[in-house]
């Protein structure tokens, strides 16, 4: 500890996770309003998963926090795309450019859940499913579940009475973007279990991610364009799809050799400077390794 603020800062999180850690089962609704939040996830919240609506899929997605705000680390391979994170981007980053942390601080209460009291998290997280499933056969459409919206956490610590998530739901379609490649032997054991690969920009990503592509599997890959219209036709020979159409990757399986998936950059809180009239200014594109610049030698248009 360096300074008084951040031994605060750890104080104020330990008490946090020992108040998080002593809460017990109720009812759905008393339990909620205890731990502060109004639920764990929700179908179709986002713009990505609304997208997935729009092609009749119902899918129920979890927002945790990144670790600069909740103190927990839920994305290992962060490194290269911290400063772009998804985490400040949507509904958090209409918060937090409005000065009002109500999303993020939700998701700040979701993670240290899970990690504090991860039995609690597991029997709310299902009833949440249970009722997602229901809602989805009422409305005559297919279900899938997204367990890293926002995060990267292998789904087979999401476990509730010796049982992971993928086994006590093996008719349900999971789905998860990852930088980790010790998941892609989950999606191996687990055929309800699709993941695409996610580019990074580091060396050992880069090779990873070319591993995974000779495979026959896709890879995400982010650029420096926010307009679908302006991604390339192919990168390093393989062909792009639009994956900002949809979230669920699952249906890339039907876009014939295409592999590569393409996505816009998302403008988040941390590309907007503040001037002294309090008006938001937009940076532009990051030049980060993260991204691929249009001008990239690997792009075909």
């Amino acid at each position: 500890m360096n300074t008084i603020s951040e031994l605060t800062n750890y104080i104020e999180f330990q008490n946090e996770m020992n108040r998080l850690s002593k809460i017990e089962y109720h009812s759905y609704k008393e339990t909620m309003k205890e731990i502060g939040i109004a639920y764990l996830g929700e179908c179709n919240h986002s713009t990505k998963l609304t997208h997935n609506g729009e092609k009749n899929m119902l899918t129920y997605g979890i927002y945790l926090a990144s670790s600069d705000a909740s103190n927990i680390n839920v994305c290992p391979k962060s490194k290269m795309c911290r400063e772009s994170c998804l985490v400040g981007s949507g509904y958090a980053k209409i918060d937090a450019l409005a000065h009002n942390n109500k999303v993020l601080n939700a998701r700040i209460i979701k993670t240290r859940l899970f990690f504090a009291n991860r039995n609690l998290f597991m029997t709310l997280m299902i009833k949440e499913i249970n009722r997602a499933i229901n809602k989805a056969k009422r409305l005559g459409m297919e279900f899938s579940v997204r367990l890293n919206c926002t995060s990267d956490i292998n789904p087979t610590v999401f476990v509730y009475e010796g049982k992971n998530i993928l086994e006590l739901y093996p008719n349900v379609s999971f789905y998860d973007y990852t930088k980790v490649k010790s998941h892609w032997k989950v999606a191996e054991k687990y055929p309800n279990y699709y993941i695409t690969f996610s580019r990074d920009g580091s060396k050992e990503n880069e090779e990873e991610c070319l591993e995974w592509l000779r495979r026959g599997n896709n890879v995400a890959v982010v650029f420096g364009v926010t307009k679908t219209s302006e991604l390339p036709k192919k990168w390093k020979g393989y062909d792009v799809l639009v994956g900002d159409d949809y979230d669920y990757r699952v249906w890339d399986k039907l876009q014939e050799g295409k592999q590569i998936v393409g996505l816009i950059y998302k403008v988040s809180k941390n590309d907007f400077d503040e001037d002294e009239n309090g008006v938001h200014h937009f940076r532009g594109i990051p030049n980060s390794p993260f991204i691929i610049q249009k001008d990239d030698k690997d792009c075909e248009y």
